[in-house]
């Protein structure tokens, strides 16, 4: 076994194991487990990245460590109370989706390929329709917060558009991986306003967490496996 491969699997040993202990340290509501954890997640979700990149690094491996880069630093700041930390982790995830949008872009080949139009319209219709619903039953509770989370929705709902867009347009595995993980994104941040500013229900950190770190480990795997198929593509022609 060469270096490389034998550093991505103890990477991702590594990581899912942090993972792990932050998860069952939130269930067992300890705080050393959960706050020594978090903060290393997304720096070994990117060393598993980085380590498993075979290729020239592209604009969308640059992209994707800028936005683990910003999930990282809203990790941190939403560890601390306060509604300013909270605001600045919200804009920490804005940029972090806004970069995913982008990575999402280029991403793609072969622009002109005739796409599955039925299945990407009535997803884009129905979390449109399903954000909307959302943020008006949030709206009367949010208070002075009410822009800021108009604005991150808005986002949050594009940045899945963006990845339904990549339809057709990639291999079927990084569809798969990225399409799965901004979904399951919308879902954690939809817990967490449920969360914030409706109701607490049970065991919400870790279902929160839990579908955070997926999330990202899924959107990671989507845009390596791209690299892969961009690359078996031309090894054909």
């Amino acid at each position: 076994m060469s270096i490389k491969p034998g550093m991505k699997k103890y990477t991702l040993i590594l990581f899912l194991m942090v993972a792990a202990t932050n998860i069952i340290g939130s269930y067992l509501q300890n705080d050393w487990m959960t706050h020594y954890s978090k903060p290393l997640l997304m720096p070994l979700l990117g060393f598993y990245f980085f380590v498993g990149w075979d290729h020239r690094k592209d604009v969308t491996f640059v992209f994707t460590i800028i936005a683990l880069f910003f999930s990282w630093t809203g990790d941190i700041l939403l560890m601390f109370q306060g509604q300013d930390f909270f605001l600045f982790g919200l804009l920490a995830f804005l940029i972090a989706h806004i970069t995913y949008m982008f990575d999402y872009y280029y991403a793609q080949v072969d622009l002109d390929k005739k796409q599955n139009r039925v299945f990407i319209t009535s997803r884009i219709v129905l979390y449109a329709v399903v954000g909307g619903v959302f943020l008006k039953i949030l709206w009367p509770k949010l208070n002075d917060m009410q822009i800021p989370v108009m604005i991150y929705a808005a986002i949050l709902i594009l940045m899945v558009v963006f990845s339904i867009l990549r339809r057709d347009r990639t291999s079927p595995a990084s569809f798969s991986f990225i399409y799965g993980g901004a979904l399951l994104f919308l879902t954690s941040d939809g817990m967490i306003a449920v969360s914030k500013f409706l109701h607490p229900f049970g065991h919400q950190n870790e279902l929160i967490m839990s579908t955070y770190i997926f999330a990202q480990f899924f959107i990671v795997k989507g845009i390596a496996e791209h690299n892969k198929f961009i690359h078996k593509e031309s090894t054909n022609v």
